[in-house]
């Protein structure tokens, strides 16, 4: 909606991620029960390398980090569309939660 707090429809490609773990050890698994890994920089795998993140939110925008601090931040990449992690903070996701 306006004020970008619901997603009225999903595309029929959505991935949706369920949050899990706890405080500074998160967890998103996918549908499968895929936990969302990292093993590097730009590489983001199912169930591989670290599958567990910090998040923090401020004014809507989500720091989600790696607990690898090697690997980066989640983030989207608009150029080429898709999300992976960085080093460095560019381009930061929404959070949303489906009811």
């Amino acid at each position: 909606n306006a004020d970008n707090s619901e997603i009225p429809e999903l595309p029929n490609n959505a991935v949706v991620l369920t949050l899990g773990g706890n405080e500074d050890s998160w967890t998103f698994a996918n549908s499968n029960g895929q936990l969302l890994g990292t093993t590097d920089a730009k590489k983001v795998e199912w169930s591989s390398g670290t599958t567990t993140w910090t998040i923090s939110i401020f004014n809507g925008d989500a720091t989600i980090d790696s607990t690898e601090s090697s690997c980066g931040y989640l983030q989207y990449n608009k150029s080429n569309p898709r999300f992976t992690t960085y080093t460095s903070k560019q381009t930061l996701p929404q959070i949303f939660k489906l009811s």
